[in-house]
Protein backbone atom coordinates (compact mmCIF):
# COMPACT_ATOMS: atom_id res chain seq x y z
CA UNK A 1 0.00 0.00 0.00
CA UNK A 2 0.99 3.33 -0.36
CA UNK A 3 2.68 5.04 2.29
CA UNK A 4 1.87 8.88 2.63
CA UNK A 5 4.24 11.42 4.44
CA UNK A 6 2.07 14.37 6.30
CA UNK A 7 2.51 16.72 9.22
CA UNK A 8 0.12 16.70 12.56
CA UNK A 9 -1.59 20.08 12.92
CA UNK A 10 -4.05 20.27 15.44
CA UNK A 11 -4.56 16.62 15.77
CA UNK A 12 -4.70 16.71 11.81
CA UNK A 13 -2.60 14.97 9.50
CA UNK A 14 -2.23 17.65 6.29
CA UNK A 15 0.67 17.48 3.61
CA UNK A 16 3.46 19.54 4.59
CA UNK A 17 3.77 23.23 3.72
CA UNK A 18 5.56 24.55 1.20
CA UNK A 19 5.83 26.89 -2.23
CA UNK A 20 4.52 25.05 -4.25
CA UNK A 21 1.42 26.27 -5.43
CA UNK A 22 1.86 29.96 -6.64
CA UNK A 23 0.14 32.91 -6.91
CA UNK A 24 -2.40 34.42 -4.01
CA UNK A 25 -5.87 32.77 -5.27
CA UNK A 26 -4.43 29.20 -4.86
CA UNK A 27 -7.16 27.50 -7.43
CA UNK A 28 -6.31 24.39 -8.57
CA UNK A 29 -7.67 21.71 -10.12
CA UNK A 30 -7.07 18.27 -8.49
CA UNK A 31 -8.02 14.57 -9.59
CA UNK A 32 -6.85 10.66 -8.91
CA UNK A 33 -4.49 9.25 -11.41
CA UNK A 34 -3.30 5.20 -11.37
CA UNK A 35 0.65 4.77 -10.94
CA UNK A 36 1.57 1.19 -10.77
CA UNK A 37 5.34 1.40 -10.46
CA UNK A 38 7.32 0.81 -7.29
CA UNK A 39 9.61 3.88 -6.17
CA UNK A 40 9.25 7.11 -3.94
CA UNK A 41 7.62 10.12 -5.49
CA UNK A 42 7.52 13.64 -4.32
CA UNK A 43 5.01 16.15 -4.15
CA UNK A 44 5.36 18.30 -7.21
CA UNK A 45 6.70 15.64 -9.16
CA UNK A 46 5.63 16.27 -12.67
CA UNK A 47 3.64 13.22 -14.20
CA UNK A 48 2.38 12.12 -17.31
CA UNK A 49 -0.17 9.50 -19.20
CA UNK A 50 0.91 6.66 -20.43
CA UNK A 51 -0.91 3.73 -21.70
CA UNK A 52 -3.82 1.98 -20.10
CA UNK A 53 -4.38 5.35 -17.80
CA UNK A 54 -1.38 4.67 -16.03
CA UNK A 55 1.05 8.16 -15.15
CA UNK A 56 3.91 7.74 -15.08
CA UNK A 57 7.05 9.90 -14.07
CA UNK A 58 7.79 12.58 -16.85
CA UNK A 59 11.17 11.81 -19.16
CA UNK A 60 12.40 14.45 -21.18
CA UNK A 61 11.98 11.74 -24.55
CA UNK A 62 9.08 11.56 -23.91
CA UNK A 63 7.59 14.86 -22.53
CA UNK A 64 6.69 16.33 -26.76
CA UNK A 65 4.38 13.47 -27.03
CA UNK A 66 2.72 13.55 -23.62
CA UNK A 67 -0.99 14.05 -23.59
CA UNK A 68 -1.84 14.62 -20.42
CA UNK A 69 0.56 15.89 -17.54
CA UNK A 70 -0.04 16.56 -13.84
CA UNK A 71 1.55 17.64 -10.67
CA UNK A 72 1.29 15.10 -7.51
CA UNK A 73 -0.09 16.41 -4.35
CA UNK A 74 1.57 14.05 -1.76
CA UNK A 75 5.14 12.49 -0.89
CA UNK A 76 4.32 8.68 -1.16
CA UNK A 77 6.44 5.48 -1.76
CA UNK A 78 5.15 2.36 -3.72
CA UNK A 79 7.09 -0.76 -2.30
CA UNK A 80 5.49 -3.48 -3.89
CA UNK A 81 3.94 -4.28 -7.28
CA UNK A 82 0.48 -2.76 -6.87
CA UNK A 83 -1.63 -0.33 -8.31
CA UNK A 84 -2.76 3.01 -6.41
CA UNK A 85 -4.91 5.94 -7.02
CA UNK A 86 -3.33 8.96 -5.67
CA UNK A 87 -4.39 12.93 -5.92
CA UNK A 88 -2.70 14.89 -8.90
CA UNK A 89 -2.94 18.80 -9.94
CA UNK A 90 -4.55 19.03 -13.25
CA UNK A 91 -4.30 23.05 -13.47
CA UNK A 92 -3.14 25.44 -11.50
CA UNK A 93 -0.32 27.90 -11.15
CA UNK A 94 2.29 26.63 -9.80
CA UNK A 95 6.34 27.58 -8.92
CA UNK A 96 8.55 26.53 -11.11
CA UNK A 97 11.42 25.60 -9.00
CA UNK A 98 9.33 23.57 -6.70
CA UNK A 99 8.37 21.61 -9.61
CA UNK A 100 10.55 18.24 -9.86
CA UNK A 101 12.07 17.38 -13.04
CA UNK A 102 14.34 13.99 -14.19
CA UNK A 103 18.02 14.95 -14.09
CA UNK A 104 19.04 16.98 -17.75
CA UNK A 105 15.47 18.55 -18.11
CA UNK A 106 15.02 22.21 -17.90
CA UNK A 107 11.13 23.95 -17.25
CA UNK A 108 11.93 25.36 -20.59
CA UNK A 109 11.57 21.73 -21.70
CA UNK A 110 7.83 21.40 -20.05
CA UNK A 111 6.48 24.74 -20.31
CA UNK A 112 4.52 24.48 -23.54
CA UNK A 113 2.84 20.92 -22.80
CA UNK A 114 2.37 22.06 -19.38
CA UNK A 115 0.25 25.38 -20.51
CA UNK A 116 -1.50 23.21 -23.19
CA UNK A 117 -2.98 21.27 -20.22
CA UNK A 118 -3.40 24.48 -18.08
CA UNK A 119 -0.63 23.69 -15.74
CA UNK A 120 0.92 27.39 -15.68
CA UNK A 121 4.43 27.45 -14.24
CA UNK A 122 5.59 30.65 -12.57
CA UNK A 123 8.98 32.87 -11.77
Amino acid sequence: MAKFQYVKNNDVEVPAPDELIAGHKGAVTVDKITINTVGEYKRGQLMMSASGGIFIPVTKAGIASANEVCILCNNFVIDENETVEVPAYFSGDFNASKVILPDGTEISDVTFVCRKNKIFLRG
